[in-house]
């Protein structure tokens, strides 16, 4: 039986330095108690209208992508086993095109002290290939453009991404 993370339990694991990055797929039940403070740190970073959206995740759905094999989460981890990021992949057919197998980056996110050098870039080309392996013929990924200028767009555009749609928001 899957557990939901206690949000008063502290991560796991206390950070040992800025070491070298191990990326791997792992499922949510191995590392949903860690989650938790990355989430909290992923929110307050970018996150829109924090006073009348809080962060609540839908542990219940997550847990059901998952054991259906639709949800598929890549980590990056610290050599000690640490955990700094994440990218959260929802993988399976599309409404319009269900015999194409797409892949949605539902979020992606690294510690902010890591995004030094090729960390962010390793981290989704890792992705990008663990998709591939996946069987995934197109990847779809949305950004904040309010966040540092969109600056990742620079990032994912080396990727080989390109913008094809354009996302409205409004709140009510």
């Amino acid at each position: 039986m899957l557990t939901r993370p206690d949000p008063a339990q502290p991560s796991l694991l206390e950070p040992s330095g800025l070491g070298k990055l191990r990326f791997r797929w792992e499922g949510l039940h191995s590392l949903a108690r860690e989650l938790l403070p990355l989430f909290q740190q992923h929110w307050q970073e970018i996150a829109l209208d924090r006073d009348i959206v809080p962060l609540d995740p839908d542990w219940d759905n997550y847990y059901d992508l998952a054991t259906t094999g639709k949800l598929h989460v890549l980590t990056a981890r610290e050599e000690d086993g640490y955990l700094v990021g994440y990218v959260f992949n929802l993988i399976g057919g599309h409404l319009h095109y269900n015999s194409t197998k797409f892949a949605h980056t539902e979020m992606f996110w690294l510690m902010p002290e890591y995004r030094s050098g090729w960390n962010g870039f390793k981290l989704l080309k890792y992705n990008l290939r663990g998709l591939k392996q996946r069987g995934v013929v197109v990847s779809t990924i949305n950004i904040k453009l309010g966040f540092k200028n969109a600056r990742v767009g620079q990032l994912l555009a080396r990727l080989g991404y390109a913008p094809t749609d354009i996302v409205l928001r409004k709140v009510l």
